[in-house]
């Protein structure tokens, strides 16, 4: 696998240190995100319960039978959304709403702990700043998105064993990386498969409800290329949700989010940098990620005194119908690591 690019100035050392964990705090609606299944509140809950807390991220699994399956649907991202305030995506990947030290899923040992609150619901998403901050419409997220653009990476998601109906309690979704677009036709990146499509990443369960697609993964990692740099952002447990359009072949309000361990986040990261050679922009944005850590990398762990060792992400998307060429080529290879001597891979 590989690693996602990221591009940021010089300015952007500054910036980040100065608003590294700025307005984490605020209570924002997840608007146009898709819907989050209730759950039953408990016993004494009183009525200012969000009941987003305790519930599973994502429609539930529907009753209807498992119909015809119909040909493979074929989608390539066409569109990503880091989000901003207040309109950040994120999903309740822990079944808990922190919004103290005392109240998460697992002992935080961020020294600035506002970066690890939720957001509304209990979305999860504390690696927003991190890719969000920067020298005014220059970050790393809006250049990861330029790049899509461009053709230069994109996801590409082939919905498999699917009826096409609004409820199918069992399909089976595939993602790969995919690069070099010629119309609606995209390459798949060799790194991210093993030996072809059907070597790609295959979700450990999926399913649709009322046209709402929900794909679990249990790890899910993405390459994402720019022309300052190529890395991976290697998610654990990720989910994978968004609104069906079967018949014009779209995915609108979509979600992807999962739990990226700080040690591959901080190994990562090491591989952005400044347009100043001198600087290493991933020394700074590794401490917004290191204040970060809201999660633990095993949702088995959810709940356990275990210190946090991971840091949610979450980002949106569009996808729409397109046609993949395999055997997988050549996307070339990842960013060399380019702060190495001013870098630790290791949080505080």
């Amino acid at each position: 696998m590989r690693r996602l690019r990221g591009i940021a100035p010089a300015a952007l050392v500054a910036a980040v240190a100065l608003v590294a964990c700025a307005d984490i705090l605020g209570i924002q609606d997840l608007s146009n995100r898709p819907p989050v299944a209730d759950a039953a509140p408990p016993a004494d809950a009183g009525s200012d319960v969000d009941l987003r807390c305790t519930a599973d991220p994502g429609p539930p699994r529907p009753d209807a039978g498992d119909g015809t399956s119909q040909p493979d649907l074929l989608l390539a991202l066409d569109s990503v959304d880091f989000g901003k305030i207040p309109d950040v995506p994120g999903l309740n990947l822990d079944h808990v709403c922190t919004v103290d030290r005392d109240s998460g899923s697992c002992v935080s040992p961020a020294t600035v702990f506002s970066a690890a609150i939720d957001r509304a619901g209990g979305a999860d998403n504390a690696a927003y700043e991190a890719f969000t901050t920067g020298a005014g419409a220059l970050t790393v997220a809006t250049q990861v998105a330029a790049e899509l653009k461009k053709g230069n990476w994109s996801l590409l998601v082939r919905i498999r064993s699917y009826s096409g109906a609004a409820d199918d309690p069992s399909v089976v979704v595939q993602v790969a990386t995919g690069f070099a677009r010629s119309g609606t036709t995209w390459s798949v990146d060799d790194v991210s498969v093993d030996g072809g499509l059907d070597g790609a990443i295959t979700s450990s369960s999926a399913w649709v409800t009322g046209g709402v697609l929900l794909a679990r993964f249990d790890d899910f990692p993405m390459v994402s290329r720019s022309s300052l740099g190529n890395f991976i952002v290697h998610l654990k447990a990720a989910l994978v949700t968004g609104t069906l359009d079967v018949a014009n072949q779209k995915i609108t309000s979509g979600i992807v989010a999962g739990r990226w361990p700080a040690k591959d986040a901080l190994s990562e990261i090491s591989r952005v940098r400044s347009l100043v050679p001198s600087v290493c922009i991933g020394t700074t944005i590794s401490g917004i990620l290191c204040s970060g850590r809201d999660i633990l990398s095993n949702p088995a762990d959810d709940g356990t005194l275990n210190e946090c060792d991971a840091v949610s992400m979450a980002f949106g998307f569009t996808a729409a119908g397109a046609t993949f060429a395999d055997p997988p080529a050549d996307g070339g290879g990842l960013s060399p690591k380019v702060c190495l001597g001013a870098y630790s891979a290791t949080c505080p």
